[in-house]
């Protein structure tokens, strides 16, 4: 199984209506790729980061020409000694891994190991000062313009994956209610994600757009997907859901149990109507749901809590937090697929492959 991450954070950085604190999506950034490599083990090579925020070209070439320097150095120290033109159009670990193919050296080393052993003592500490500028250099980087844009990355990346792939797809950015009044009764018609374009506008990406894009994965993809959004409950359909009374709901949909093939988790951080807040305290800051779902996954024992245990401490952690700061309630929402998605999946809690692990840094 190959894992894929998927991580979209949005600041709307033009526009005065939507706009978020950059901080604060900057250190969800953070806390999602981090966790994503080191908890997951998803290589850079498979992750891909969508946002709206410009990376600073200047941090952006200081780091790429650290990075450059600090393998000459670790190269020369080894006696082997390369040709290979660095060009600031190349991405950091493809230029490495073509070094590291191309040198002749000891039988002792393989192209391998000399990657993964050089790479493990330079990648960049990840923070909130420079997140933007190392997934730019680091992963693949996708600069949003637009409702259309953002479907047809998606729907690309997804045409492309593996057919046996575990899947870790993370919005966080603003979601919003359609409303129409028939006889003075305010009736939801649509949850729809917004989306930056240019020059500080914005566009609607419909929940049923983007419940087609799932329903192109196939029954060999795992999947978990992680909306941190106001009114988010309803932005994928899934036939069983848990609840702020923590009950199992049916769908009284039957239709619905057959709309995906893939096994799907589907975490909101918000239900229908309610509106969803941040976190912040003297050390850190970000989105209220994305800071305890990931405190949360990284204290869980593997595969041995089931996923309404998960709900309730997630949710208690955030209920807390929400009384003590005069905040109105925000429950959690847990849908899934199949019957058989009573615990959180395996490989969303252990990295088993020897990859490099990036360092994080609160800042």
């Amino acid at each position: 199984m190959t894992n894929v991450s998927i991580i979209t954070c949005f600041t709307y950085l033009e526009n005065k209506k939507y706009l978020f604190n950059p901080t604060y999506v900057k250190a969800d950034l953070r806390r999602i790729v981090s966790y994503a490599k080191n908890y997951i083990g998803c290589a850079f090579k498979h992750m891909y980061v969508i946002t709206d925020i410009p990376p600073n070209i200047n941090l952006r070439n200081e780091i790429r020409k650290e990075f450059y320097e600090e393998v000459n150095n670790n190269l020369n120290k080894l006696g082997l000694k390369h040709n290979i033109t660095f060009y600031k159009t190349q991405s950091p670990l493809a230029w490495l891994e073509q070094v590291c193919t191309n040198l002749t050296y000891n039988n002792d080393y393989s192209a391998t190991y000399l990657f993964t052993s050089i790479v493990s003592k330079i990648i960049p500490v990840i923070n909130n000062h420079n997140v933007i500028e190392f997934v730019s250099l680091f992963t693949n980087f996708i600069q949003i313009r637009g409702g259309v844009h953002y479907e047809q990355s998606i729907n690309s990346i997804f045409s492309t994956l593996p057919h046996s792939t575990n899947l870790f797809f993370y919005y966080t950015g603003h979601g919003v209610r359609f409303i129409d009044v028939y006889n003075n009764i305010q009736i939801v018609h649509d949850v729809r994600l917004v989306i930056p374009s240019y020059h500080g506008s914005i566009d609607f990406y419909s929940r049923h757009t983007l419940q087609r894009s799932f329903a192109m994965l196939n029954s060999e993809t795992s999947c978990i997907v992680i909306i941190d959004c106001c009114h988010g409950e309803n932005l994928l359909e899934l036939p069983l859901t848990f609840k702020a009374d923590g009950k199992l709901k049916h769908s009284s949909e039957q239709r619905l149990s057959n709309k995906y093939d893939s096994s799907i988790i589907y975490l909101s951080s918000t239900i229908q109507g309610q509106t969803c807040g941040f976190y912040i305290d003297d050390k850190d800051s970000g989105s209220l749901f994305t800071h305890y779902l990931i405190k949360t996954l990284k204290t869980t024992s593997l595969n041995t809590e089931r996923i309404n245990k998960i709900h309730s401490d997630i949710e208690q952690k955030i209920h807390k937090y929400r009384i003590r700061t005069g905040k109105t309630p925000q429950n959690i929402v847990i849908s899934y697929s199949h019957d058989k998605n009573k615990y959180l999946p395996q490989w969303l809690f252990e990295n088993k492959e020897n990859t490099v692990k990036i360092v994080e840094k609160i800042d």
